[in-house]
C-alpha cells in the first residue's frame, strides 16, 4: 500500500504549549436565526459539498512543541484522496524527513519564520471565501482569505498571509474577530457560536443584531447563532456538523456516556488500555516523562487512567443541553441526526474563552505545572466531501473501540462512505480534533 510518511527528530527543547476547551453548563442553547443575507461578492466555503482538492495542515517538530503531530499529519495525508494537494506549514523544516513519498507533487512544505511559534490548528485564524462565479461562459470561482481582526493565540495569525502568498490569493483583514472552529457552514447557512457574537458586540460597542448583520455581509450566508454565552462547548465544530440539504449532525454525549459505561462493566480492560495509551504516548515517546515550556512551566503526562468515569458523569450533565439544542434546531426546520461523543470535565480557562490555546488549571494544581486532562472524544469534528453524489466523511479515531465503532456505524447509517483517520487521541487531550487540524482551501 502506498503511504506518505514524515518523520520528526526528537529532542527535549523549549516547547509551545497547546491546551483544550472545556464544557460550561448554561440554560439555553439556541437563538432565532437572523434575516436573509445581504448580497455579497463572496461566500464562505461550506463544510460540505464537492470534492476536496486542496487543504493546509501545520506540523510541529519535537524540538519546538510538546504536541508532536508528524505521525498524525502522515495519517491525514494518507487518509485523504491522492487528488487532494496538501500544504504543510512548518517553522523548523530541518526537523523533518520525508521517509516515503509516492506523490511528489502532492505535498508542499511552506516555511514560516523560525522565530515564530504556531499551533497545529490552522482552522482558527482565518476563513476561506469563494467569489461568486459570473454568468460569463468559462468563468471560474476564485478564492480569498479573510483573516480575523484580532487573533492572539501564539503566532497563528501569520499562517493566513503565508498561505495566500503560496497559492496567489487575496488576503483581507476582517472587521470582526472570530475563530474558525466557532463557525461551520453549509451552502445556505453559517452557524456561529454565541461567544463570537457577544465578544464582537462588547469589543465594538454594538448590538448583537448589528454584529450578526456584519457577519452576514462579510460571509454572504444566513447566520444562525448557537448560544448561549458562555457556550456549553468552546468551539461549535466540536458538536455540530452541517450535512447539506437542511440536515445536521449533532453530538450526543448521553449516548456516548451510556456506551462507555456499559463497556466499563463488560470489558473494563479495553477502557483502561485506552487511558494508559493516552498517558504513555502523550509526548510521542513513553520514555519522556516531562518537558519545560517557554515560560518555564513543567509539563508532565496527564493522569488519564480512571478519567473515563468522570467523563461519563460530565457527559450526562451536559447531555440535556444538547438534547434541547436538537429540539430547537428541529423547530427551525432542520433534520437533526445524533452522533455519540464523550466530553471531558471542564477546566478553568486562563486566557481566551474560545481559544484552544487558553491555558487551563485545576484549583489545587501546582501553578508551576501545566495541566492537560482526559480527551474530548467527538465525531462531529470531521471533513466532508461528495464524489459522484456519494457523501464521504473523514472520521477521527481515538483508540477507544466502543466509541470509534459506534461512530463509524452511525455515519454509515446516515449514508456516508467512512474513511477513518487514526491517532487523534493526543490532539483531543488539547481540545482539538480532525477539522481543527485540516483547513480546506478548495473544493471542486
Amino acid at each position: 500500500m502506498r503511504s506518505w510518511l514524515v518523520k520528526a527528530q526528537v529532542a527535549g527543547a523549549a516547547i509551545l504549549l497547546l491546551t483544550g476547551v472545556g464544557l460550561l453548563l448554561a440554560p439555553r442553547l439556541f437563538r432565532q436565526p437572523a434575516a436573509e443575507p445581504i448580497p455579497s461578492k463572496s461566500r464562505l466555503l461550506p463544510d460540505v459539498g464537492g470534492r476536496i482538492t486542496r487543504v493546509v495542515c501545520s506540523v510541529n517538530s519535537a524540538r519546538r512543541a510538546a504536541l508532536r503531530n508528524a505521525d498524525l499529519v502522515s495519517n491525514i495525508v494518507n487518509s485523504l484522496p491522492p487528488r487532494a494537494k496538501i500544504v504543510l506549514l512548518v517553522n523548523d523544516r530541518e526537523a523533518f524527513t520525508v521517509a516515503s513519498n509516492p506523490w511528489p507533487d502532492r505535498v508542499t512544505f511552506l516555511e514560516l519564520p523560525s522565530d515564530k511559534s504556531f499551533t497545529i490548528w490552522p482552522q482558527d485564524p482565518f476563513l476561506v471565501l469563494r467569489d461568486k462565479p459570473t454568468d460569463q461562459p468559462g468563468s471560474q470561482t476564485h478564492g480569498r482569505i479573510l483573516v480575523s481582526r484580532k487573533f492572539a493565540r501564539a503566532d497563528d495569525r501569520i499562517m493566513a498571509r503565508a498561505i495566500a502568498g503560496e497559492i496567489d490569493w487575496p488576503c483581507e483583514e476582517a472587521t470582526l474577530d472570530f475563530e474558525g472552529g466557532n463557525l461551520v457552514a453549509d451552502d445556505r447557512h453559517v452557524f456561529i457560536g454565541g461567544n463570537t457574537i457577544h465578544r464582537n458586540a462588547v469589543t465594538k460597542q454594538l448590538s448583537e443584531a448589528t454584529i450578526v448583520q456584519q457577519f452576514r455581509q462579510q460571509l454572504g450566508l444566513k447566520v444562525i447563532v448557537v448560544g448561549p454565552v458562555p457556550q456549553p462547548i468552546g468551539h461549535i465544530d466540536m458538536m455540530l456538523t452541517p450535512l447539506g440539504n437542511g440536515q445536521l449532525a449533532l453530538t450526543d454525549p448521553g449516548w456516548g456516556a451510556r456506551l462507555v459505561e456499559q463497556q466499563l462493566a463488560k470489558a473494563p480492560q479495553e477502557v483502561r488500555e485506552f487511558e494508559r495509551q493516552c498517558e504513555a504516548m502523550y509526548f510521542g515517546d513513553p520514555r519522556i516523562q516531562k518537558l519545560v515550556d517557554q515560560q518555564g512551566k513543567i509539563v508532565r503526562p496527564p493522569e488519564v487512567v480512571g478519567g473515563s468515569a468522570r467523563a461519563i458523569e460530565h457527559s450526562r450533565e451536559v447531555a440535556p443541553l444538547l438534547d434541547q439544542l436538537a429540539e430547537d434546531l428541529q423547530a427551525q426546520g432542520f433534520e437533526v441526526h445524533r452522533v455519540p461523543s464523550l466530553f471531558s470535565p471542564p477546566r478553568k480557562p486562563r486566557g481566551s474563552d474560545e481559544s484552544r490555546e487558553g491555558k487551563t488549571h485545576d484549583d489545587d494544581a501546582d501553578q508551576n505545572e501545566v495541566q492537560v486532562g482526559y480527551p474530548s472524544l467527538t465525531y462531529n469534528n470531521v471533513l466532508l466531501e461528495s464524489v459522484d453524489r456519494q457523501p464521504i466523511v473523514y472520521l477521527p479515531q481515538y483508540g477507544l473501540p466502543v466509541l470509534d465503532d459506534a461512530a463509524r456505524q452511525q455515519w454509515r447509517a446516515l449514508g456516508f462512505e467512512v474513511h477513518t483517520v487514526k491517532g487523534l487521541a493526543i490532539s483531543a487531550m488539547y481540545g482539538g480534533s480532525l477539522r481543527c487540524c485540516v483547513k480546506v482551501l478548495t473544493r471542486e
